[in-house]
């Protein structure tokens, strides 16, 4: 976000934590010209501040969550799709390098046979020494991972944003 006034530095700066610990976590930044930068301001009192607790809490924080009643149906219905793949793939992305997700990861892996690709961010969720491990997708992707997601039936796209260098015309991708 630019900032082109000083006095928006008291809204700015704690949105960008709110930002920065909800959803995907990770840097925000606050672009600051010159001016901002040296601008002396007055103001009456600072500006509350959520805790990271309350943050975490946030609806943007569960944007991406399934109710809990409806998680049993939708993951029989994502194994009846996958059982009847042809040609499925496991697109890896940033949101699978952690350890909350590697083991989880590794028995998916170990009890489905399917190609598997990352995205840059993606890379080391899983072993490049794996046997159905293609490399990364994209632009600067290698012709196996490229060539597995054009011809996927079924792609399982997992911690995954889908960005431009991943997916070039996103009209022509898969």
């Amino acid at each position: 976000m630019m900032i082109t006034d000083a006095r928006d530095l008291l809204e700015a700066i704690p949105a960008a934590f709110r930002i920065a610990v909800s959803g995907r976590p990770g840097p925000v930044l606050i672009d600051l010209p010159k001016d901002v930068q040296t601008a002396l301001v007055e103001f009456d009192a600072w500006p509350t501040v959520a805790s990271v607790a309350e943050a975490k809490a946030s609806p943007f924080a569960r944007r991406f969550a399934t109710p809990a009643a409806e998680v049993p149906g939708r993951m029989e219905a994502m194994a009846r799709v996958l059982a009847a793949a042809k040609k499925p793939v496991v697109f890896t992305g940033g949101g699978c390098n952690s350890p909350e997700v590697a083991d989880p990861l590794s028995v998916l892996l170990g009890g489905y046979e399917c190609a598997v690709v990352s995205s840059l961010m993606g890379l080391g969720a899983v072993p490049v020494t794996a046997d159905n491990h293609c490399g990364m997708v994209g632009m600067h992707g290698t012709v196996a991972a490229n060539r597995a997601m054009h011809d996927a039936d079924v792609v399982l796209a997992l911690g995954v944003r889908f960005d431009d260098r991943a997916t070039g015309v996103i009209g022509q991708f898969c």
